[in-house]
């Protein structure tokens, strides 16, 4: 969400509604919401908490300022700061409150997990969160025909089997889809994701 109240809600389980929407917030929602990570220096957190336990929930929230990702947490197991804590807890409990919902189809399969950019020196992960703003990106995108010199591949968890498309290959601003039937796209987001994340960068 921003703090223009508009949210995008994607259903990948468990959860009281599965089915992906987007909405408009009325300002008193979006205010609280903000009010409450306005209040925490996100800035000087980790990147990443966790407990030495297994199958415990994983949350990862990215923070944006000016277009570009200025800090990604990940938190597993609630190990976060508590005052962190019950900043996201209330937010991903909000599609919950939401009464007005308008159907949106994502572009990436709900089922995709553990994103990298890779290629043969690098296998650079990044958080889901950091996946979901670059989804949102691509899906303003415009599909063209540029070619251009492939740096990564974007891959996700079981070597993207039982997804439609075979592989992603981008340079951080074109991004070409090829599908399991030869077919192919790509899409301009119109500036380097990779770059202008330097956060992203950093992980390698």
């Amino acid at each position: 969400m921003n703090r223009k109240g508009e949210m995008y809600f994607k259903g990948l389980g468990y959860n009281t509604n599965e089915k992906d929407f987007k909405t408009q917030l009325d300002l008193k929602t979006v205010t609280q919401i903000f009010d409450n990570f306005d209040k925490i220096d996100i800035l000087k957190m980790d990147d990443s908490y966790h407990r030495s336990v297994t199958d415990a929930q994983n949350n990862s929230i990215s923070f944006i300022k000016n277009g570009k990702i200025v800090k990604s947490i990940q938190d597993y197991a609630n190990k976060a700061p508590l005052d962190f804590f019950a900043a996201y807890n209330e937010l991903s409990y909000l599609y919950q409150k939401v009464k007005k919902k308008n159907d949106i189809v994502f572009l990436f399969d709900n089922r995709v997990h553990f994103p990298s950019f890779e290629n043969k020196k690098v296998q650079n992960k990044i958080y889901n969160s950091e996946l979901f703003l670059l989804e949102l990106e691509l899906m303003k995108g415009k599909e063209c025909n540029v070619s251009f010199n492939p740096k990564y591949s974007l891959n996700f968890s079981n070597l993207n089997q039982g997804f439609l498309f075979n592989k992603i290959e981008t340079d951080g601003r074109y991004y070409k889809f090829i599908y399991k039937n030869n077919t192919s796209k790509t899409i301009d987001i119109g500036y380097n994701f990779i770059e202008v994340n330097s956060i992203i960068k950093l992980k390698q």
